[in-house]
């Protein structure tokens, strides 16, 4: 077609082929120079049709009205429509409508027909245009249920004619059909040319999918990022439980240290006791001996002072006893004298021994003072143990979330097992930490494989479509020298 050929930038041969293989009949009326009074059928033979005329003949209306017809699109500068349908004071008439019909054959050899109406009404001060049904119907009646299928409103035909004429909007209106006025595009600024090769190449598509892949991307990596720092989170927290587990541990051989520290001096306290009792009982037994030696002395005392007495009667020259009885006296009195001076000698010799008992009693008792306030030193040790162990396990509870050990007030045996069952706890924590460790490893690991699976196939997704572009250009540059071929053997 002529107008596909002078009015034409480049297309790959597939489409020239695809365009040249179909047979295009147009009807025309009310539009621009075209009468709404008549039905104007242009019909454009293969492989090719010279469109031929002086100005203003209507040769560019018939690329605009393909233009039209295929994509939708008015032509630039017709204020909305209204230059481009017949003038109604031309027609001399309130009212013009106008038809564009194009029947083609689709790609796969269907007939195809598509009909779009307007309307432009002369108003008082104004002209209004308006557009009205627009209808693409299948003609074969070979294939009745494809004509219902391809009626359709006009927003659904603007991407269907183009899909059934096996070529892309973007090249009908930038390419096939570009209107005179906008045909130096190629020299536009660079993003409007770039936007214009995206659509004319589809690589719109490609862009948006890079678009999506680095948007995906950015919230993987923050996904990772967000599991990065939970990763920490948890690995801090494991370490704070071998810590824990670690001071439990610790605590727990310091504990069970001091348990046996606690019944070694409990023993020696209780050892230390019933000797003080012993030393008491001595020390009392002691103290009726002085008292029984003190009782003999006065009773001593008095012996002597009886036997002076005697004596100061016996040396008396007026003393009325016998001499018989003086002697009997005098040996009972040494009887006596004998009795008493061994009761007295055993006397001094316990009192001896008591008092040797007593300085080594004395000693013992020394030296277990000072044993007892070592146990007691101990015990005030143990207490302030005790007391770092409650505020551990009260400090630990709170970190890791865990009911507190009832330690405080416990001693002994009871301590031990509220330990024990503390550090059951902390273990059982532990274990659990460390099995959410495991799981967000296996969850981050598993999200580090579908990212790169992911990136993997974008990257040979791009690839493809690099290598795509390439032969696309590379078939284009060909095509642009076919079609200079074409315009020297035509001229």
């Amino acid at each position: 077609m002529a107008a596909l050929v002078f009015k034409v930038g480049t297309l790959s041969l597939k489409q020239v082929a695809k365009l040249m293989a179909n047979r295009f009949q147009m009807l025309i009326k009310g539009i621009r120079s075209f009468s709404p009074d008549n039905q104007n059928v242009i019909e454009f033979y293969k492989p090719l049709t010279l469109i031929v005329g002086q100005n203003g003949a209507g040769k560019t209306t018939v690329i605009e009205c393909l233009k039209q017809a295929c994509t939708g699109e008015l032509p630039p500068n017709t204020r909305s429509g209204q230059s481009f349908i017949h003038d109604p004071k031309v027609a001399h008439d309130s009212e013009v409508k106008a038809q564009i019909k194009l029947r083609f054959n689709t790609s796969t050899g269907q007939p195809v027909v598509v009909m779009r109406s307007f309307q432009l009404t002369q108003k008082k001060t104004n002209m209004q245009f308006k557009t009205l049904d627009s209808v693409c119907t299948n003609t074969d009646k070979i294939v009745p249920a494809l004509m219902g299928a391809l009626k359709a409103v006009c927003t659904d035909i603007d991407k269907m004619v183009p899909a059934l004429m096996g070529v892309s909007k973007a090249v009908l209106e930038n390419v096939i059909f570009v209107h005179q006025e906008d045909s130096n595009w190629p020299l536009a600024e660079g993003k409007t040319l770039k936007d214009k090769f995206d659509d004319i190449f589809s690589a719109t598509k490609y862009t948006k999918a890079v678009e999506a892949l680095r948007k995906l991307r950015q919230e993987k990596v923050v996904q990772v990022r967000e599991m990065k720092l939970k990763l920490e989170h948890l690995r801090t927290n494991r370490e704070h439980a071998f810590k824990l587990r670690r001071d439990v541990s610790e605590g727990q051989a310091t504990v069970d240290g001091f348990s046996k520290s606690i019944d070694e001096l409990e023993g020696l306290i209780r050892e230390t006791e019933d000797q003080a009792d012993d030393v008491d009982a001595k020390l009392s037994t002691l103290v009726e001996i002085g008292r029984l030696v003190d009782n003999l002395s006065a009773k001593h005392s008095m012996l002597v002072e009886s036997t002076d007495e005697k004596r100061s009667k016996l040396s008396d020259p007026d003393a009325e006893e016998s001499s018989e009885e003086m002697a009997q006296y005098l040996v009972s009195l040494d009887a006596q004298n004998s009795a008493f001076e061994n009761e007295i000698g055993r006397l001094n010799r316990d009192i001896t021994m008591k008092r040797t008992d007593k300085d080594s009693m004395q000693d013992k008792y020394q030296k277990e003072c000072l044993l007892h306030g070592r146990l007691t030193a101990d015990a005030s040790m143990h207490a302030t143990n005790v007391g770092e162990l409650c505020r551990f396990t009260t400090q630990s509870a709170a970190k890791l979330s865990l009911p507190a050990a009832p330690v405080s007030g416990l001693e002994g045996t009871a301590l031990l097992r509220a330990v024990d069952g503390y550090r059951a706890e902390v273990e059982a924590k532990r274990q659990a930490v460390e099995s959410n460790l495991l799981d967000t490893k296996q969850k981050a690991r598993s999200t580090d494989d579908k990212m790169s699976d992911a990136v993997d196939r974008t990257t040979a997704e791009i690839s493809r479509s690099t290598e795509s572009s390439r032969l696309k250009r590379e078939q284009l540059q060909g095509n642009e020298r076919t079609i200079e071929d074409l315009h020297l053997q035509v001229h």
